[in-house]
């Protein structure tokens, strides 16, 4: 952020609450305005509601900021939920003309950024083409901080939107407060959204490690 605003001196800058680094937690480096939930004040008020999430997680902070741009009717998050296409995305034929190579590479390629381990590729279909949420944001974050997620994904699903865009992988995605609340049920439930278990040992190895070592809380399902 800060060579750009280096860049527009004139510009001003909005980050979510509670923003940190690890291990050692430095400064922005910057001076920015702290985003607050429904800020009536900011510039886009009367065209964009936001609503926030924060939460302490051991030793870190986790928050988002998410945005309902009303004209449109759009959801715009960051991390909250994402969309993997079942198709590989055209973009990658401009680098490779085999196909059905390049299919099975975006295959491995989501599966391993989900779940930062080797990939299981049949398990693709079990989380493509639907709107969910990432398993590293989902068993760091979410799981651990059940109360505060569960408000704040209710309060968005009042919105009345039609579509989603997030920060990563697929967009605009064709989906509604429905899709996106179905996928925080494992919220009120440690068995919903199941994951594909082959998939899961990294996290849940890395999770468990966390635990134990007293840095992080352990998860909703770690305690049912």
């Amino acid at each position: 952020m800060k060579p750009f605003l280096k860049k527009f001196p004139t510009a001003k800058a909005y980050v979510a609450p509670g923003q940190w680094s690890w291990p050692i937690d430095l400064p922005l480096g910057f001076e920015a305005e702290v985003l607050k939930d429904m800020d009536t004040t900011v510039p886009w008020a009367s065209e964009i509601e936001q609503k926030v999430v924060y939460a302490q997680v051991g030793i870190g902070k986790c928050s988002e900021v998410a945005f309902f741009h009303k004209k449109s009717r759009t959801l715009l998050v960051t991390d909250a939920v994402i969309y993997i296409p079942p198709k590989a995305p055209e973009i990658l034929k401009a680098y490779r003309a085999e196909g059905e190579l390049e299919f099975k590479k975006w295959e491995k390629a989501t599966l391993m950024a989900c779940f930062l381990g080797a990939p299981y590729t049949p398990s693709f279909n079990d989380i493509a083409g639907k709107v969910f949420v990432s398993p590293v944001v989902r068993t760091f974050i979410y799981e651990r901080t059940v109360v505060e997620t569960r408000e704040w994904v209710n309060r968005i699903a009042k919105w009345r939107f039609n579509k989603i865009i997030p920060a990563h992988l697929d967009a605009p995605i064709k989906a509604g407060p429905a899709e996106f609340l179905q996928a925080f049920e494992f919220l009120d439930s440690p068995q919903g959204n199941p994951l594909p278990q082959g998939d899961m040992r990294p996290l849940n190895a890395i999770s468990k490690l966390l635990t134990v070592t007293g840095l992080i809380p352990p998860r909703a399902a770690d305690l049912a």
